[in-house]
Formats: C-alpha cells, sequence, structure tokens
C-alpha cells in the first residue's frame, strides 16, 4: 500500500517524531511510503532509506503575502498528490491538514487528519474551527486517547483513537542510575510544560536531598530560558537545575535518570512518559484532567498528583527520592505496562484503519 504523509517540518516536535516512528515501520513492512514537507529545514528523526522525501514548500514559503503563500501551498499539495497516487493520505497538525484537504478535492483518495494535542487545550478561533468542524471533512480522525474521545462527545463520528507508539525497544536489564530528576519540553511552552510548577515543587524538597539535581532537555528561546533561571535562582535552587537543551538520544539519558518528571498542566498522550517508562525510569505527573490517568491506566509505573498541586507533586518526589526500593518496583511495573504501546501494535491499529479505508473506496 502506497501511503502519502504530509508535515510543516520535521525539524523537531512531537508531531514529526511520531510521523518518524509510524512511517519507518510502515516502510519496513514492506509499504510504499513518502513524505511531503518542508525540506529546507533539518529532518531531526531518522528516516529509513526506502522512505521518499518531497518538497511541500517552495524556497519563498515564508516571505511575501499570506493569502499567497496558502494558494502556492495547496497547488503544491495537490501536484503531489497527482504525482504520488497514493492509496492514503495521512496529514499532520491542523494548520496542513486543512491545506491538504482543500488540495485534493476530488481526487478521490482517502484522508485521515492524525490530531497530535489534547482537545483539552484551548486553541486559537482557526484551529477550533479546523480540530472541531473541518475535521468532518476526513475520512478519519485519529486521536490519541480515551480521554479526547469523552470531551469530543458525539462530535466528529469519524475520530479512531489510536496512543502514541514507544520510540525504543523496553530495557530489559537493570543499570546503573544517578540521582537525577529529568523532565522534557521547550523552553518556549514553559507554561504549558508546567516547568515553573516543577522548579517550585522541587523547591520545597530539595534541602532534604541535596544530592538529587534536575536536568531539563529541550530546545529554548533566550526570553524563556531566562525567565526560568530568574526563578531558579529565585528559590535558590542555581546549580541544582539544568536545562540541557535538544538532545537526539534522549533514550540515553533516561537511562541514567532515576525520576522522569512531567509537571506538564496539558497533554496530548506524552510520549515522553511512556518512553521514560519504557528505559525503567519511574515518573512522577499531574493526573493532567484524566489523560495521564488514562495513558498509565491509574499510575502504572507513575505517581500521580492532582492537577496544579505543587505539594502533591514535591511529595510524590520526595517518596522516590527517599525510597530506592519503590523506584525499583515502580521501573518494573512500568516496562511491563507499556508493553502495550510497542511500535508493532501501533502501526496494526494503522493498517487495519487504510484496510477499512481503502475498502470502502
Amino acid at each position: 500500500m502506497k501511503v502519502l504523509f504530509y508535515i510543516q517540518s520535521m525539524a523537531g516536535g512531537g508531531a514529526a517524531r511520531l510521523l518518524a516512528l509510524i512511517a519507518n515501520e510502515l516502510a519496513q513492512r514492506n509499504h510504499d511510503i513518502v513524505v511531503a514537507t518542508n525540506t529546507e529545514f533539518n529532518i531531526s528523526y531518522d528516516l529509513v532509506s526506502q522512505i521518499k522525501i518531497v518538497s511541500l514548500y517552495r524556497s519563498d514559503s515564508y516571505t511575501g503575502i499570506r493569502f499567497t503563500r496558502m494558494i502556492n501551498l495547496i497547488k503544491d499539495a495537490r501536484r503531489i498528490a497527482k504525482q504520488e497516487t497514493p492509496d492514503v493520505i495521512v496529514t499532520m497538525l491542523p494548520p496542513v491538514s486543512f491545506s491538504v484537504k482543500l488540495a485534493t478535492m476530488g481526487l478521490r483518495i482517502p484522508t485521515i487528519f492524525a490530531d497530535v494535542t489534547s482537545y483539552a487545550r484551548n486553541d486559537s478561533r482557526f484551529v477550533h474551527f479546523v480540530r472541531y468542524h473541518f475535521y468532518r471533512l476526513a475520512d478519519a480522525v485519529t486521536i490519541q486517547t480515551e480521554n479526547d474521545r469523552k470531551i469530543l462527545g458525539n462530535r466528529l463520528p469519524n475520530k479512531v483513537v489510536i496512543n502514541n507508539p514507544l520510540s525504543y525497544p523496553i530495557l530489559n536489564k537493570e543499570c546503573e542510575r544517578e540521582k537525577t530528576i529529568l523532565s522534557i519540553g521547550h523552553t518556549k511552552e514553559w507554561n504549558i510544560k508546567g516547568f515553573d510548577l516543577l522548579i517550585d515543587a522541587f523547591s520545597l524538597v530539595a534541602d532534604s536531598h541535596s544530592e538529587w539535581n534536575i536536568n531539563i532537555a529541550g530546545g529554548n528561546t533566550p526570553e524563556t530560558l531566562q525567565m526560568l533561571k530568574d526563578r531558579i535562582k529565585e528559590k535558590d535552587l542555581e546549580g541544582r537545575i539544568e536545562f540541557i537543551g535538544f538532545q537526539r538520544h534522549i533514550d540515553q539519558l533516561m537511562r541514567k535518570a532515576s525520576i522522569f518528571a512531567l509537571p506538564s498542566r496539558i497533554e496530548g498522550f506524552s510520549l515522553s512518559l511512556t518512553e521514560a517508562l519504557s528505559q525503567g525510569c519511574p515518573a512522577v505527573a499531574f493526573k493532567i484532567k484524566g489523560v495521564i490517568t488514562d495513558v498509565t491506566d491509574n499510575g502504572h509505573g507513575t505517581l500521580l498528583a492532582e492537577d496544579y498541586s505543587v505539594k502533591q507533586f514535591a511529595n510524590n518526589l520526595d517518596l522516590l527520592m527517599s525510597n530506592e526500593a519503590l523506584r525499583k518496583q515502580k521501573s518494573i511495573e512500568g516496562r511491563t505496562f507499556v508493553k502495550k504501546y510497542e511500535i508493532g501494535n501501533i502501526v496494526s491499529q494503522w493498517e487495519a484503519l487504510f484496510s477499512k479505508l481503502t475498502k470502502n473506496e
């Protein structure tokens, strides 16, 4: 089967990471895979050699009148679809889904909108329109959790829950770990990622655990990085919390850290959480309006705190830092639980969806 993926950029982010995982596994199962994206940017995630990459954007795509840029995108997306003649199209993220669907109308190619963001978050007017209304034009919309299905209710009858797959094989051995807490996210999304909450929570227990430190992996902007560093200084935690930048091989950090912290206010699925559990790193997280309760099935491998309760989050950090036996117990529990998210299981669900849509043509 030939599958054509459209995505704005493969330079980084959860959507690009998800696409790379699914596309690589499909290619290894002998499907014909094409990825249309911005080839001016670096591709941050490895794609197997069988995957064809085509340019979705012109060299002047980020200059000129906005309306003209959109028209050019629609023209190019349609040209690519007609040239590649895929059996199925998969689009990533609302703006691209909107443009590609307009571009491919009348081509009679089944289209799947892959949504990778929680429906609990507040969207711009345009994105809200696309996600809650325009998505009805797709043959299927993939969402990431049962919690999102509950939020949507009767909206989008074409929705299908397909969880995020693991990026790495599940660790099958114990390894030496540092007294480090790992958290992941770009500083420009500090409010969504809850880095302020993590700093505040750690400040409540740091004095009792002087040998423990926090590493925050992910990109940054100078303004948001400085704002967070100022907060760290205010809490007298300088030298205890470090921003270590984007890490290509995050699995290696997950195998070194003793605890994974997910202080997010909003999450769609949290691939970083399930990946940390797969590498034997027990976690502390907020329930995030039921999303993480759902993803971990009530806390497998994870100590859950009520949303925004900095004190409870701090207490859970304290429990894990203080108790090596509990960390080992949660490590084993987490690795066993996340087998359901292994790439083979998830991609089989995608294949079943492709087969269903192509049979209905």
